[in-house]
């Protein structure tokens, strides 16, 4: 899978500002290319299902890069 430089900045912001009870996360463009994959997959009801992913689905991300300094678009 690929994902294009416009799913970076909304994963990075996702990354920042979690959802209530889940830590934020400092990333960078390349760090959180695993969560936009996954926000792309979870937009794709086809690729959903070929996943097999469920509403209960725990999905491990890692973030390989932290902030370098770049701010976010």
């Amino acid at each position: 899978m690929t994902i294009g430089e416009d799913q970076v900045t909304p994963a990075r912001r996702l990354f920042a500002h979690p959802l209530v009870g889940d830590s934020a996360v400092a990333s960078g463009p390349s760090g959180c290319a695993g969560l936009a994959g996954l926000s792309r997959v979870c937009a794709d009801e086809a690729a959903f299902k070929a996943l097999k992913l469920g509403r209960h689905a725990r999905v491990l991300l890692i973030n390989s890069e932290g902030n370098l300094g770049e701010q976010p678009a």
